[in-house]
């Protein structure tokens, strides 16, 4: 298999796992208790030895050769918008990817701390780290979505029309931006008093 085909597949890995671990954060709407629900048993699945490893493959493997595509992109005369928007959002959600991950694992196996709601919401409600972690968990989510919308747009063009294809994208980046809104807006307190 080449290499473009096995980022492709740790790329659909980590969106599914993605996909779940921010419907886990929205789920934080209904309240701390409803997070927390949904955690413990999402947890049962990515926590399981051999999922947890395959993750983690799939990320190391998504940076490295996520570097040699930016490679083989540059060495193109003319670089789209769309090439653009794929060489830079992966690089935010490269960058994103590695600090969140080390956190959490920093967190879970030395300091054995858990890595639930207050985790994550702690940051964003303290100052003077809160002027960092807001943009920076904005940035993940979104970034995210910008890499899938460019990808996804250049995958349909063979099928639907340039306009239908945009619209699609359009859609992945309203999405992602209005997931990482809500996301904050919990997390920072919008809907209900978070006490530790």
């Amino acid at each position: 298999m080449k290499l473009i085909s096995f980022h492709r597949f740790s790329g659909i890995v980590i969106a599914i796992f993605a996909a779940f671990h921010l419907f886990n954060h929205l789920t934080a709407w209904f309240g701390i208790a409803s997070h927390r629900h949904f955690m413990e048993l999402f947890r049962q699945v990515y926590r399981f030895p051999p999922v947890e490893i395959l993750l983690l493959i799939c990320v190391g493997f998504q940076v490295i050769s996520g570097i040699s595509q930016i490679k083989y992109l540059r060495t193109k005369n003319t670089l789209t918008f769309l090439d653009r928007c794929k060489i830079y959002s992966g690089v935010v959600f490269a960058l994103f990817i590695l600090q969140h991950l080390s956190a959490v694992m920093v967190q879970r196996l030395i300091w054995h701390g858990e890595t639930d709601f207050h985790f994550a919401a702690a940051v964003v409600l303290s100052s003077p780290q809160k002027y960092y972690f807001v943009p920076y968990y904005f940035l993940g989510v979104f970034s995210l979505g910008v890499h899938i919308a460019s990808i996804h747009r250049q995958k349909i063009i063979a099928w639907i029309s340039p306009n239908q294809a945009n619209w699609h994208a359009f859609f992945i980046l309203f999405l992602s931006f209005s997931v990482a809104i809500v996301i904050l807006y919990v997390f920072m307190g919008g809907r209900f008093a978070i006490t530790q």
